[in-house]
């Protein structure tokens, strides 16, 4: 698997609602600490930032997916930028394909980490990610 199919994979079970940067961000890098067998992993290089673990790459990773018509990036402009991701229709197509082609563990696995991603907030989302690494809240701006 590459960065590009983890990407639509994880995005998947979501059924095309919009992720925060936060979100995407976190639930790349549980995928990559939790089921680094069955996704060629890890993928990214994770360091702690301001919310936690954070890859710069994702961005360009997105970005490329969105120049190929898999993943819609909405710009809200509300004192400042802030985007959020979406798959497109034909990006939920692939990443339901890719999910499929899983085994049974690593996809019930992001489907788990999607759900969990929903039902938090973004606060308990980083707070939960720091209770279990916290390695991962040592340049923390958040603090929960």
């Amino acid at each position: 698997m590459d960065k590009h199919s983890i990407i639509l994979a994880a995005l998947a079970p979501a059924k095309r609602d919009a992720h925060t940067p936060i979100q995407v961000q976190k639930m790349l890098f549980l995928l990559d600490k939790n089921i680094p067998e069955y996704i060629n992993g890890p993928l990214f290089h994770f360091k702690a930032f301001h919310y936690g673990p954070y890859d710069k790459n994702i961005y360009r990773v997105i970005d490329e997916l969105s120049e190929q018509g898999l993943i819609e990036i909405d710009i809200d402009e509300v004192g400042k930028i802030w985007r959020t991701y979406r798959l497109t229709r034909l990006g939920q197509t692939k990443g339901e394909e890719i999910l499929k082609a899983l085994e049974e563990a690593p996809r019930k696995y992001i489907k788990d980490v999607s759900d969990f991603i929903y039902k938090v907030s973004l606060g308990e989302l980083i707070a939960a990610i720091y209770n279990e690494y916290p390695e991962m809240k040592v340049n923390a701006v958040f603090q929960e």
